[in-house]
């Protein structure tokens, strides 16, 4: 009885032992296994990783730096009237290279008529051929008087031309240009006429003859021009009538040309 007493005891103290045990250590069922301990890191590599940082992190730091490109000057841009046509008026202001005698004053000198030179005006027109071409035509009239002028007596020249010049350009800004050219001319109807000693009217021929000019030219707004020039020009007239006075003149001149007028 003492021995199964002993029995009774020794399995109670068993089972509250394991009943003890039961509450500290988890059972192995649905628990996940405790994550692996790291390793404590030295004070030399603890530096190291504070300063290890991400490509895209360095760019953020990174300050950004922009360059100036400095911009490349390209071809000056020069005046081109290349296929475009005008339309302008001009005025003539010039002297003749031959003078011709007619009388004297109560002064003593000389009273003068020139075929050259004088006043004028002109209509014109041009188109540009290309960017260094342009031909131009006019049309005008022109007329030059005695010298000095007389209170007693007047004279005049008068003709017409008809002039065609082939012209060189010469861009030297976007709105400035050099034109040098040359042509020929057709001088019409000319017409003597004087009231000094005796009043003479003399017709002549129609003629032809040669000139070059150059002239320097201003383009506003791309539409309205303005020039001005100098050209010479060379012809001889001849008279239709009998007459033994000024059969033949010299009507070359230099002639002063100030133009406007307008591109389309």
């Amino acid at each position: 009885m003492l021995k199964g007493k002993r029995q009774q005891w020794f399995f109670v103290m068993l089972v509250g032992f394991a009943l003890s045990f039961q509450g500290t250590i988890p059972s192995a069922e649905g628990q996940e296994a405790a994550p692996a301990a790291t390793p404590a890191k030295t004070s030399a590599e603890a530096p190291q990783e504070t300063q290890q940082v991400t490509p895209e992190e360095t760019k953020k730091e990174q300050p950004i730096t922009v360059r100036k490109n400095k911009k490349k000057k390209g071809p000056r841009k020069l005046l081109n009237t290349d296929g475009r046509g005008r339309f302008g008026i001009f005025l003539l202001a010039g002297i003749g290279l031959q003078d011709h005698f007619l009388g004297t004053t109560l002064d003593g000198d000389d009273i003068t008529l020139s075929a050259g030179g004088g006043i004028g005006f002109a209509l014109t027109g041009g188109y540009g051929l290309s960017s260094h071409w342009d031909i131009e035509v006019s049309a005008g009239h022109q007329v030059s008087v005695i010298r000095p002028s007389v209170s007693n007596g007047d004279g005049e020249f008068n003709r017409d031309f008809l002039r065609a010049t082939l012209f060189y350009k010469i861009p030297f800004t976007r709105i400035t240009q050099w034109k040098i050219g040359a042509g020929i001319g057709a001088y019409l109807d000319g017409e003597w006429e004087e009231n000094i000693v005796s009043y003479e009217i003399i017709k002549y021929d129609d003629a032809l003859g040669f000139h070059v000019a150059g002239e320097f030219e201003v383009v506003v707004a791309e539409r309205l021009y303005f020039a001005a020039g100098l050209k010479y020009y060379y012809v001889t007239y001849e008279a239709n009538t009998t007459t033994f006075t000024h059969r033949e003149l010299n009507g070359s001149g230099f002639d002063l040309m100030l133009s406007m007028g307008k591109y389309f």
